[in-house]
């Protein structure tokens, strides 16, 4: 299933910018800049397959820097795609995509934090 990038937890007394370039070094092989809270009070409900998730998850925006070097423990597959490229792949191939992802898309859009696509 294809889903966003970039999750994880905060550290004890670790803001969440220095947790997002930490996740992005570790996870992807990049580094962030301009990060800016884009649905600070994000949460979902899910169930898949028998598990359930129930998250409080905020979710920012950034640029890369870099190259990515995804790490093989973190990612199995990646793609680098433009916003329009994005959310045509998730409205065109909807169950390969996360529920929460799409939905988060959606919002942002909704929030005009990035053009609609």
């Amino acid at each position: 299933m294809w889903t966003n990038t970039v999750c994880g937890h905060p550290g004890p007394d670790e803001d969440d910018a220095t947790a997002i370039a930490r996740r992005a070094r570790f996870e992807l092989g990049l580094g962030v800049a301009d990060i800016r809270p884009a649905l600070p009070g994000y949460r979902y409900r899910a169930e898949f397959q028998g598990v359930v998730e129930n998250e409080i998850c905020p979710v920012y925006l950034g640029r890369f820097t870099g190259t990515p070097d995804p790490d093989a423990s973190e990612v199995e597959e990646w793609e680098l795609l433009d916003w329009a490229g994005f959310r045509r792949r998730q409205e065109t191939e909807g169950d390969a995509w996360s529920p929460w992802c799409r939905e988060q898309a959606r919002m942002i859009e909704d929030a005009g934090l990035v053009p609609a696509t």
